[in-house]
């Protein structure tokens, strides 16, 4: 697994939980398991969140500024993972 992707397992599965990259950067989300899913992002002062992923799919989400960011798939719950951008 690259340092700049993610996969969501299924519920409260999500590897790593923890990814670093730098600011500018993107994070691939890779949809690995069975259910369509958006993807909330969190950082301490905004929430957003990405257009839905079907299963089998990936999507590239842009990480401007440095930060710590927590994210979730809507369909497989939180799990404490999060994206720190340095």
């Amino acid at each position: 697994v690259k340092s700049n992707e993610v996969r969501m397992l299924g519920i409260g599965k999500y590897e790593p939980l923890e990814a670093k990259i730098s600011a500018g950067g993107t994070v691939t989300f890779l949809n690995e398991g069975n259910l369509k899913t958006v993807v909330t992002i969190k950082s301490k002062d905004k929430v957003s969140n990405t257009p839905i992923i079907q299963p089998g799919n990936r999507y590239d989400q842009l990480f401007a500024e440095a930060g710590t960011y927590e994210f979730w798939g809507v369909a497989y719950g939180q799990a404490g993972a999060k994206i720190i951008v340095e």
